[in-house]
């Protein structure tokens, strides 16, 4: 698998006290990790994405429990997502296709 660590402005908007990291297969798959610092309020997310078809996952990384699914068609650009609740850390999956 040819990934790579997601570009540093991929996610944008993120407040103090949650980094965020991830990996990608380019054109294909985005995964991005939110791992809270502190107690942060953050309810979306905007990702930069180019156009397609994607499926969109959250999980509890603490769980590996699925807690939203959806699928969007997205016109390339910013892509605005809103977050589930989470307490602690959150996994986002982009899956193009």
């Amino acid at each position: 698998i040819n990934s790579n660590p997601i570009p540093e402005k991929l996610v944008k908007n993120v407040p103090q006290g949650l980094l965020v990291y991830g990996m990608h297969i380019p054109q294909k798959e985005y995964l991005v990790y939110f791992l809270k610092q502190k107690s942060v309020f953050y309810e979306k997310a905007t990702v930069a994405l180019p156009v397609g078809a994607y499926t969109v996952q959250f999980t509890d990384p603490l769980n590996g429990k699925p807690i939203k699914t959806e699928k969007v068609n997205h016109k390339g650009g910013d892509a605005t997502f809103s977050l589930p609740d989470f307490s602690d850390d959150l996994l986002l999956r982009l899956t193009k296709g």
